[in-house]
């Protein structure tokens, strides 16, 4: 499958408030998954202040990463080069 047709369908959700910043991509195959988990592990060291978690709902995954003190507002850096890589144009 050509790599843009595995990404068309990738959700990204951002939501943020004073110090803490969430993305949250939702992907529609194993495929979709694979790739965001691939992408996510090049761009995220995890510490403790950031947590990677993942859940799946009928055939619908979700990868949700979290900054729980981005004092430095780091993550849109981070989540811009997620959103890049993973060819999504824009968040919800």
């Amino acid at each position: 499958m050509e790599k843009n047709k595995i990404m068309e369908n990738i959700t990204a959700i951002h939501h943020s408030e004073e110090r803490y910043a969430s993305l949250t991509l939702v992907a529609h195959s194993q495929k979709q998954r694979e790739l965001i988990k691939k992408v996510v592990g090049q761009e995220i060291t995890l510490n403790d202040e950031i947590t990677i978690s993942d859940s799946e709902v009928d055939g619908i995954f979700e990868t949700t990463i979290e900054f729980h003190d981005d004092f430095d507002k780091k993550s849109g850096g981070i989540f811009n080069n997620i959103l890049r890589k993973l060819n999504i144009p824009e968040c919800s």
